[in-house]
């Protein structure tokens, strides 16, 4: 801990922000009763900053306002913060995950007074205020950490939005939360409004979707989209070029559902079920599916693919028409999962993690993959909706 916080604080102050030092695990400056106005008014010395650091175990803060040039937009989750700043601008900016919530760093001149309560769940943290930053730990013992991609190394701070400066500067703005500004994108065609949702009609049950693995009517749409031959046939191998036919399609005589034996004789990767072979198909590789989760998402998708069931109805705004590549794939792949998964478990929002995006979606790196996420979340074309087992889910981007 005291190198890295030392480390840290140094990086900090590189960056002109007014680094102080407070107790381990708590949010009370150890600057000395007083001693913390000057660093409000001007940076500590470098050989200051060592010294705090040097030894001990330190939390680390920064000083909010005109000396660090910094405004803070507080959210405290806990106390709906997320609600109230539903709607708003966001841009993309630096920003903390903390025990409570999130903190928002944006550029400021200075000179504007602190405003607590702005909104519900929300304070707005300038003048005569400091707060805590990476690495240092939450009284609760939470890490207090960067959110993913939102790093001061990924981008500069983002100009204090014209909402927060209307919000510190109107006493009664607790009462009155501003009104969403329009959004510039809507105005010239790029971003529609989300669209009304539909009923699907004939929603499946769980029961109906395992049912589906035996059934020889699905199998075998999936079986003619794939170019497969009838049961009982046999043809080239998938995985490598050969003259003599080493494959064929046969029904499970204990589950039904229909496979593919590889005749080469390799242990476990003997047999592959149909999502195999169409999760095989779309991403031009070999996959073996593990998990139910998994495998009944690439098995609905595959249905979907080869026109055996109709996807389901899902609200979503249109991209605009200069969104990189990259995150149009990944959207895409959102909304198709939900379109599969909404056929039996309509509105739910849904994990997508990293690691299964990128075979969804086809993308070889993790990187692009959580850039593209983080900016469809921060530009509202998908909403992050609360954690489950470890991980996010997610809606489309209004409720």
């Amino acid at each position: 801990m005291p190198d890295t916080a030392l480390h840290a604080a140094l990086v900090y102050h590189s960056r002109r922000f007014s680094v102080i030092p407070f107790y381990h695990r708590t949010k009370k400056p150890a600057v000395g009763k007083g001693n913390i106005y000057q660093y409000r008014r001007g940076i500590a010395s470098v050989a200051q900053v060592e010294t705090w650091f040097a030894t001990g175990e330190w939390n680390v803060g920064l000083v909010t306002g005109a000396v660090s040039r910094l405004l803070v937009a507080d959210i405290d989750l806990r106390n709906g913060g997320d609600h109230s700043i539903r709607g708003l601008p966001w841009p993309p900016t630096p920003t903390v995950d903390s025990h409570d919530g999130i903190k928002a760093l944006f550029r400021h001149d200075g000179g504007l007074p602190t405003r607590k309560d702005a909104l519900p769940g929300v304070d707005l943290l300038s003048e005569k205020s400091q707060f805590l930053v990476p690495p240092s730990i939450h009284p609760q013992g939470t890490p207090y950490a960067w959110h993913d991609m939102l790093d001061l190394t990924d981008l500069d701070l983002s100009p204090s939005p014209p909402w927060i400066l209307d919000l510190i500067h109107t006493p009664s703005s607790t009462a009155n939360p501003p009104a969403p500004h329009k959004n510039q994108d809507t105005e010239d065609g790029r971003a529609p409004v989300l669209v009304d949702t539909c009923t699907t009609p004939n929603y499946l049950t769980p029961q109906e979707v395992r049912v589906l693995f035996a059934s020889p009517e699905a199998n075998q749409a999936v079986a003619k989209f794939l170019g497969l031959p009838a049961l009982g046939d046999s043809f080239l191998c998938f995985w490598h070029p050969e003259r003599k036919r080493s494959m064929s399609l046969y029904a499970d005589p204990h589950t039904g559902a229909w496979k593919v034996h590889d005749h080469h004789g390799r242990g476990e990767h003997e047999h592959y079920g149909l999502p195999d072979i169409f999760a095989s198909h779309m991403l031009r590789r070999e996959v073996r599916l593990v998990g139910k989760p998994s495998l009944t998402a690439w098995w609905l998708r595959a249905l979907l693919a080869s026109k055996y069931l109709e996807p389901a109805e899902v609200p979503m705004k249109v991209l605009p028409l200069d969104a990189r590549p990259s995150i149009r794939t990944v959207y895409d792949g959102f909304i198709l999962l939900l379109q599969a998964k909404w056929r039996y478990d309509p509105g739910k929002p849904t994990q997508f993690t990293v690691r299964f995006a990128m075979a969804w979606c086809g993308i070889s790196s993790s990187e692009t993959v959580q850039k593209a996420v983080w900016w469809l979340v921060w530009y509202g074309y998908i909403r992050q909706v609360k954690r489950e087992k470890g991980s996010w889910t997610y809606l489309p981007g209004e409720e």
